[in-house]
């Protein structure tokens, strides 16, 4: 029943159309602009934020420089080629893509690159040949991430996981970190941290009651017992808190940017109109904490998704776009069942992206609240290529589990006219598809989709609540046909998938 054969050849024939597709979205053309009335404002890493910024010979070198010019309807042209380490918020209706030759510019909400021997010095050195290492940088913002030794395609050889204590019984006056489980003992990132673990003492702005780790700065811990980190890597890039872009106005359009590096999400809106996002590549995003707090848990849960709309939001399309390794989600919709107040999500559109190593690729959540609106319609997901969830460096969170290639989570999830098409879902640690909702009307339709996962491993948690997980089992065939209602799936076997191992890479020397 289970042909492991015919899997693994998929498995492969998949590995052969991700890299095509990446290849694709990386050298989308330039956007046409013919029918964009508004401005032109360009910006190179080799112009001036005192030129007009109105041609490609006398460009702005900020982008923030740029916004600060723009009018509604207006064009942001980056070169391509270009490197800049900036966060951005939208605050109108503009256009932000690319023009000339060469590789997508690069947005890194990364403050510097971390090699060089004198940004590093040594904190302590134990007896066993343990050393930790202090950054010269203290005002970095929470820190979700380091990664070293990234490629021209940030194909990373390696990063450091967060250490994260607790954070009870402070004190207007400081107060203290404790160990996890352990609330009596005071935290030493000297004794806990294991090799290529870093803590961020993010603390500056305790208030009473919690760290704000968006304002938080602080210095930063990295043990690594083969020498100084700033000599072994050539490259070291730090996801500060914060998002890259904001989107705060109605009709934005980002396309054809590269944008890695930050401890929040790569784009991040609240309610919103008419947020598109195409041709895009997004990498490395988040594992910032959301604050500290003071209460029976100690410290919160860390974020970071490639784009997200927390709040209501129509007309909004990710398409032709490559997301990964993303400590959360690659692109998400959401508004919490806790917060109050109108919620209206229509017209949402998941198109021909490929989304991978994600914890969860897809993820969406939207609840019914008694008083108040809260309806989705037009939902769709189409063509887009879903792999390896739960693989990516998100599973150095410490609430591993629950990881999928499309995620909703218990909520009610309203959406009417809701259709998942022609997708392809490969493999998961934890279950390929999780879509639940609390009434029969809310099930989304299954059309045409691939499913690849390993024997014994999860297949589904999907319609009305509660909702058991599905394995894939000598069941598997009569559970896409009777739960998912995809009559015509095609599904794929393969080994057992393992889980996930963090890579230690310690560079060269």
């Amino acid at each position: 029943m289970f042909d492991i054969n015919e899997g693994n050849k998929k498995v492969a024939e998949l590995d052969i159309l991700e890299a095509k597709r990446i290849e694709e979205i990386r050298n989308t053309p330039n956007m046409d602009l013919y029918d964009k009335k508004g401005v032109k404002r360009y910006v190179s890493p080799n112009g001036n934020d005192t030129n007009c910024g109105l041609s490609p010979s006398s460009p702005f070198r900020t982008i923030n420089r740029a916004l600060v010019t723009a009018r509604e309807g207006d064009i942001i042209l980056l070169e391509r080629g270009g490197y800049w380490r900036e966060k951005l918020i939208i605050r109108m209706g503009i256009t932000l893509t690319a023009y000339g030759e060469g590789k997508k510019p690069i947005i890194s909400g990364s403050p510097e690159n971390g090699a060089g021997a004198e940004k590093w010095t040594l904190d302590y050195e134990g007896e066993n040949g343990e050393k930790i290492w202090k950054f010269h940088n203290e005002q970095m913002t929470d820190i979700g991430g380091i990664f070293f030794d990234g490629g021209d395609d940030f194909s990373y050889k390696g990063y450091a996981a967060k250490d994260i204590p607790d954070c009870k019984d402070r004190d207007e006056n400081g107060g203290k970190f404790t160990c996890k489980g352990n609330p009596e003992k005071k935290y030493d990132y000297r004794a806990e941290l294991k090799n290529m673990y870093f803590f961020h003492k993010a603390d500056t702005e305790f208030n009473g009651d919690f760290i704000a780790t968006d304002r938080a700065v602080g210095p930063v811990y990295l043990r690594c017992d083969k020498g100084n980190p700033g000599e072994i890597f050539s490259q070291i890039e730090f996801n500060t808190k914060g998002h890259t872009i904001v989107a705060a106005a109605t009709d934005i359009t980002v396309d054809n940017i590269c944008i890695v590096h930050t401890g929040s999400h790569g784009i991040g809106a609240g309610t919103i109109e008419g947020l598109t996002v195409t041709n895009c590549e997004i990498g490395w995003i988040g594992g910032s904490l959301q604050a500290y707090t003071r209460d029976e848990v100690g410290s919160s849960f860390r974020f970071g998704n490639g784009v997200e709309i927390y709040g209501g939001c129509k007309r909004y399309t990710i398409a032709n776009c490559y997301v990964y390794q993303c400590y959360d989600a690659g692109i998400t919709h959401q508004y919490s069942f806790r917060a109050k107040g109108d919620c209206i999500m229509d017209d949402v559109l998941y198109k021909d992206n490929v989304i991978t190593d994600c914890v969860y690729n897809i993820e969406y959540f939207h609840s019914e609240y008694e008083g108040y609106v809260r309806t989705g319609k037009n939902i769709l997901f189409e063509g887009n290529l879903l792999r390896r969830a739960g693989f990516g460096f998100g599973q150095t969170r410490p609430n591993r589990g629950g990881d999928g290639n499309i995620r909703s989570g218990g909520s009610s999830n309203p959406f009417r006219n809701y259709i998942i098409k022609n997708n392809i879902f490969d493999r998961s640690i934890t279950n390929l598809v999780q879509c639940e909702t609390q009434a029969e009307e809310y099930i989304p339709k299954m059309e045409g989709n691939t499913y690849v996962q390993g024997v014994g491993n999860g297949l589904c948690r999907f319609g009305v609540v509660p909702v058991a997980n599905t394995k894939v089992d000598e069941n598997v065939f009569d559970s896409i046909k009777n739960l998912l209602r995809d009559e015509d799936a095609k599904v794929y076997f393969v080994d057992n998938i393992p889980k996930y191992v963090f890579p230690v890479y310690e560079g060269e020397k």
